[in-house]
């Protein structure tokens, strides 16, 4: 199991608010996946799992600050499952192992579908015109994001 700590985001920073989860107890997380988005004091900023695995536990709540070094959240192994009582466990994990046999042919129904439908959205669009500092801007952005996972993997 690792804990993920409230990382320092910029140099003045000394604590951070969880703004929002963008996973849940249970959810898969792949290195490079967005955990949650943290406010300080000048932004919110994306922050991006650097282990691999499931997370199991939310330490702090959105709305809640922690201070810099302070856990946040837990993930463990793949085959760790998230706290809850033995009752809530035993049903979910029935309900779980059924999901979990339909997920793969659904999978791949949902990726055909989400294929075609991309291709139709991307014939649908007409070029737009961009204000040119914005793009820029979003595209440093994913450029940066980009760069982070695969420096962590090397």
């Amino acid at each position: 199991m690792t804990e993920i700590l409230m990382p320092r985001l910029s140099d003045t920073m000394e604590e951070g608010v969880i703004a929002a989860w963008q996973k849940k107890p249970g959810d898969e997380v792949a290195v490079g996946d967005v955990l949650c988005e943290i406010e300080t004091d000048k932004a919110v900023m994306e922050y991006e799992a650097y282990e691999a695995g499931v997370l199991t536990e939310i330490l702090v709540a959105e709305g809640e600050t922690a201070a810099i070094g302070a856990p946040i959240a837990i993930i463990g192994g793949a085959g760790d499952a998230p706290a809850a009582s033995g009752a809530e466990s035993g049903a979910e994990s029935g309900a779980e192992s059924e999901a979990q046999a339909e997920a793969p042919a659904a999978s791949d129904a949902a990726s055909d579908a989400a294929s075609q439908g991309q291709a139709e959205v991307a014939e649908e669009k007409a070029p737009a015109t961009v204000n040119a500092s914005a793009s820029a801007a979003a595209g440093a952005g994913e450029q940066e994001a980009a760069k982070v996972p695969a420096a962590v993997g090397a």
